[in-house]
């Protein structure tokens, strides 16, 4: 019974569990985020992209990835590191999910543009910005921002 006390009296000195693996929850977040950014991208900046162009190209990149990890898992391709392969798994799915979306794209019917306003980068229609203060201007205020971003690493080196 004193261990038993000794070893729970132990527990908070050490690291938790989860500290030495918090690199898995950011893995498991990277294996899907290379897929829906190029599905992303394509949806908001390509007119013609559809919903089912979407779903397959989404579909076949998680496949792409998760045959990637089959495949270095069970050591048919090889890394110099772990963090190489997930570098080249998020490029191959995000390469497979932008090849298939936009070859299924090709084969379905495009939506009409005034059902896309809004939705599209294109087709969205932008507010003018010489009629703000320069205060509410987020070119100016960028600018500003950087600048002082710059001033903060040149004092805080």
């Amino acid at each position: 019974m004193h261990a038993r006390q000794t070893r729970l009296r132990a527990l908070p000195a050490r690291a938790p569990p989860w500290l030495d693996t918090f690199d898995e929850p950011l893995l498991e977040w990277r294996r899907l985020f290379s897929e829906l950014f190029g599905t992303f991208l394509l949806g908001m900046f390509w007119k013609r992209t559809s919903a089912h162009s979407g779903f397959w190209g989404l579909l076949c990149g998680i496949l792409a990835a998760v045959a990637h990890y089959t495949l270095y898992h069970y050591h048919y391709i090889t890394y110099p590191s772990d963090m190489a392969a997930n570098f080249y798994q998020a490029i191959w799915a995000f390469v497979v999910c932008i090849v298939v979306t936009v070859v299924v794209t090709f084969f379905t019917q495009p939506r009409k543009e005034s059902e896309l306003v809004g939705l599209v980068y294109s087709l969205t229609p932008r507010p003018k910005m010489s009629d703000l203060p320069w205060y509410d201007r987020p070119g100016i205020l960028a600018i500003g921002i950087l600048g002082l971003c710059t001033v903060l690493n040149i004092i805080f080196w």
